[in-house]
């Protein structure tokens, strides 16, 4: 968290140069890192090489997308769309959700909420005059707080790079301010010829408050990814290392035993891997030594198991889900990362309300005391589990369409509802003409006694 006093309710040309560039070095490198290891990009592993490689050893350099895994897991389990919805929603807020595809900004959010332990979105109006709202990811946005016990974000600046120049979004509560600072691309792209910015655009901003959510992954503001960076460079080492030794099986030292080789001759052998037409004394041997697979394998599932712990992630390739996997097994799966699901959960829904707050500055038929947010877990639950559940809760004071929702997998509840009355409907219908059919039989029987 950054804190700064404002000056006149600004800040400085001078400062806000200062405060990016510090950025840029302390903290929007090492959430760039931890978007390369989301993307299964992990640097420490990419950077390592051998400093004399003429000889061409076995050189891999293979990282493992851990940190990916890691966040996609709970990111799927808790963002998946579908998962969060909104009882009461006014037909304005469906339609703003729908222009901004609104599950898949969610889930995107969630995946940065994860990775680096934080994220933004930001509120405005298109120049279409349609209600936008985007995700500013950490590594490009500043939110700038006060001093206060409970710090209060006074300002947010946006930043980016365009063609040789620094753009700066500057938001406050009252005003918006756009700014461009030159650059000598050629020494450092983050270091500007001088040390001014020029103004290029300000207008009002509509909401009267700074239109920026922030959302924190734990009260701590860590990632899911740097909690355990360390031990995925530690697996990427290994798994590397034994392609390299494997690789290094092939180039095994050769001996040759009463004869002799000419430099240009083995450059040919080397290539063509075979010898030919050699002397009756002669004899050829690989010089080798044995690769401790066992203690590679041993220490690799240690690590890999250590990432799981640590997350609190677990690692689903331990289990095997079928359709008669009980409650009691699948809850114990998850248990764990239930723990983190429900922090992530509580910083979420706290930004999507104050979402439906900046809508309500412009829309006031978007109440946000009126609309109720619900989370649900995309658990790997069999239907037997929730069909028995639906069984125990049916008439309990539970509505059918929210049992439905929640413990069959039926997508449309209220159409469903709609078609199970049709053919309510229709079986009354043929149960009262098969009555009237037996009560007709039976007077045109009692005729025919007559």
């Amino acid at each position: 968290m950054i804190k700064y006093e404002l000056v006149n309710n600004r800040i400085p040309d001078k400062d806000i140069i200062k405060i990016v560039d510090n950025y840029i070095t302390d903290m929007s490198a090492q959430y760039s890192k931890e978007e390369l290891y989301l993307k299964g990009k992990n640097t420490s592993i990419l950077s390592s090489k051998i400093k004399d490689n003429d000889l061409n050893i076995p050189n891999w350099r293979i990282p493992v997308a851990y940190g990916r895994k890691i966040v996609k897991t709970v990111t799927g389990y808790m963002y998946a769309p579908g998962l969060i919805t909104y009882q009461d929603a006014p037909d304005k807020l469906t339609e703003i959700f729908k222009n901004n595809e609104e599950p898949i900004e969610n889930q995107s959010l969630g995946t940065y909420q994860g990775a680096n332990g934080k994220t933004y979105e930001l509120q405005y109006i298109g120049d279409d005059g349609e209600y936008n709202f985007a995700m500013v990811k950490a590594s490009e946005g500043i939110a700038i707080y006060d001093y206060s016990i409970k710090p209060k974000m006074q300002a947010f600046i946006r930043f980016y790079m365009k063609q040789k120049a620094w753009i700066y979004h500057v938001y406050y509560s009252d005003k918006i301010f756009k700014f461009e600072r030159k650059v000598d691309m050629v020494e450092n792209k983050a270091i500007a010829k001088d040390n001014t910015i020029a103004l290029l655009e300000e207008e009002e901003n509509i909401f009267n408050e700074i239109p920026i959510i922030e959302i924190d992954n734990n009260g701590n503001e860590v990632s899911d990814i740097s909690i355990v960076i360390d031990l995925i460079d530690a697996y990427d080492m290994l798994v590397t290392d034994g392609a390299n030794e494997i690789s290094r099986f092939a180039w095994a030292y050769l001996l040759l035993f009463g004869m002799k080789i000419e430099a240009d001759k083995l450059e040919q052998i080397k290539k063509q891997r075979v010898m030919q037409n050699l002397p009756d004394e002669a004899r050829v041997e690989f010089l080798t030594r044995d690769i401790p697979s066992e203690f590679i394998e041993t220490l690799a599932a240690r690590v890999k198991k250590e990432i799981h712990l640590q997350s609190f992630i677990p690692d689903i390739d331990e289990v095997t889900f079928t359709s008669g996997a009980s409650g009691v097994a699948i809850s114990k799966f998850i248990y764990l990362m239930e723990f983190i699901a429900a922090e992530k959960e509580a910083f979420f829904k706290s930004a999507l309300y104050k979402r439906l707050k900046l809508m309500n500055v412009i829309y006031p038929e978007i109440d946000p005391d009126t609309i109720k947010i619900e989370f649900q877990r995309n658990k790997p639950e069999s239907d037997a589990i929730g069909a028995e559940i639906y069984q125990k809760l049916d008439g309990r004071g539970i509505s059918r369409e929210t049992l439905i929702t929640k413990y069959t997998s039926i997508e449309d509840a209220e159409e469903e509802m709609k078609k199970y009355d049709k053919e309510q409907e229709k079986n009354d219908t043929a149960s009262f003409e098969d009555v009237d059919s037996d009560d007709t039989n039976e007077e045109e029987d009692i005729e025919d006694e007559e």
